[in-house]
């Protein structure tokens, strides 16, 4: 659903509305939903999930105690203790690509910011989450996942559209394929993994050996599978626009650009980032943050098991309850002149007093994104590596609309010219 509809409907109606479907924004939406996730008899996954017969059981997919199992199983494998490996895959996958826009920077010929992103950060999900079992297979992987995601962007188009099985799909049966040569790879290397005890100290691995500590259970091949599959879906695009539109709102705001430029070379003086860098690139890290809130990548939907009130409207049981963070990073009565991309607002004595909920790219509550840390460091890496190389500029006048998918992305191509920082330096250029 297109941000400007939900923002027409919030005008008409306030922080909530019902029609076509309950709509929610505003801090105390996210609160609501933080609340209710705890409460599994009263909430569950919305419908926007529903249908998605391939996650299975995943985190994205399930509810309950199921979920909850599932998630003490999960989020181990994405703690804090684990980013300094991930750091090392992202910034050796980061340079390669980096490398390969020399080529455009010489002719002054723009790249497909978005395209660019999207195969980087597959890359760098795969290698984080196969490590080695990758050789031999990283084009057939590439090629699956990239069609797998077409087709879930096309079903995320027209999701209120419910297409019988023996309707006519082009596409099925390249999806249906796609699926197959993930499931057959994934199932292939978690038994060979299970067979010889080995532990490469990837995801697989750590999903493969944890062990729930109020049971002492573990995954099946099958969980592992769904989780596996759950982690293509939401780790890939949603990371990947977030990234798009820093790279896009640091061309059109000059000042920013210069500052990050400045933090980036008196903090890291021409070496890669490390992870125990991340903290000192303070200024941009808040560029990141101020990007994420102006085009939050997800919207979320919940399906309510029993009647509710919220916000004086009733709620049936069973109905989709829309929540969205980009109309709730937009209200003035929260963030004051929402439409300036001002980083500084972040700044701690800026954020005091601000509603906890007022900021929930990544979800809020129990059900927040269990990747999100992982997905903030990915965009930490990469926008640190890319502007220690090269200026990135937009057409004058360029303004892209949205295109609401999956994850909410342009709705053209992100065309941003590389200009090598080296050669800027040499003509003394700084604007």
């Amino acid at each position: 659903m297109h941000p400007s509809i939900l923002f027409r409907w919030r005008d008409a109606t306030g922080g909530c509305h019902t029609e076509p479907a309950p709509h929610l924004s505003g801090h105390r939406s996210g609160r609501r939903e933080a609340r209710r996730a705890g409460q599994p008899h009263k909430l569950h996954q919305g419908s926007l999930v529903q249908g998605v017969g391939t996650l299975g059981d995943g985190l994205f997919s399930s509810d309950g105690e199921l979920w909850k199992r599932q998630r003490r199983l999960v989020q181990p494998a994405f703690q804090r203790k684990h980013h300094p490996m991930m750091a090392e895959i992202i910034a050796d996958t980061t340079r390669s690509m980096l490398e390969r826009w020399e080529a455009n920077a010489s002719r002054g010929q723009a790249i497909d910011a978005r395209g660019e992103i999207i195969l980087l950060t597959l890359e760098i999900l795969l290698r984080t989450m196969f490590s080695g079992d990758l050789i031999g297979y990283e084009q057939e992987l590439r090629e699956a996942v990239i069609e797998y995601e077409r087709h879930m962007d096309l079903v995320s188009a027209v999701n209120s559209v419910k297409l019988p099985a023996w309707f006519p799909n082009p596409g099925r049966r390249r999806f249906q394929g796609a699926v197959r040569t993930l499931e057959r790879f994934i199932f292939r290397v978690v038994d060979e993994r299970r067979r010889m005890q080995t532990d490469n100290g990837d995801l697989v691995s750590l999903l493969l050996w944890a062990r729930d500590e109020e049971t002492g259970e573990s995954m099946n091949d099958r969980q592992i599978r769904d989780e596996l599959m759950t982690v293509l879906q939401a780790g890939h695009d949603t990371v990947s626009d977030a990234i798009a539109w820093t790279w896009y709102l640091m061309a059109k705001h000059p000042d920013v650009r210069q500052r990050v430029e400045r933090e980036v070379d008196s903090t890291l003086g021409g070496q890669p980032p490390r992870f125990e860098d991340l903290p000192a690139l303070a200024y941009t890290n808040r560029v990141i943050l101020e990007s994420i809130r102006v085009y939050p990548p997800w919207v979320f939907a919940r399906t309510p098991v029993e009647d509710d009130v919220i916000g004086g409207y009733h709620i049936p049981a069973k109905s989709l309850v829309v929540i969205s963070p980009y109309v709730t990073h937009r209200l003035p009565e929260i963030w004051g002149n929402p439409e300036i991309f001002d980083p500084d607002r972040f700044l701690p004595e800026r954020s005091e007093g601000r509603p906890r909920f007022a900021y929930y790219p990544f979800s809020a509550g129990p059900r927040q994104c269990v990747g999100a840390g992982v997905a903030m460091l990915e965009a930490q890496m990469i926008v640190f590596m890319a502007a220690q190389k090269y200026r990135l500029t937009a057409p004058p006048g360029f303004s892209p609309g949205l295109r609401p998918r999956i994850s909410l992305t342009a709705d053209c191509t992100l065309s941003l010219t590389p200009i090598s920082r080296r050669s800027c330096a040499v003509a003394g250029a700084d604007a």
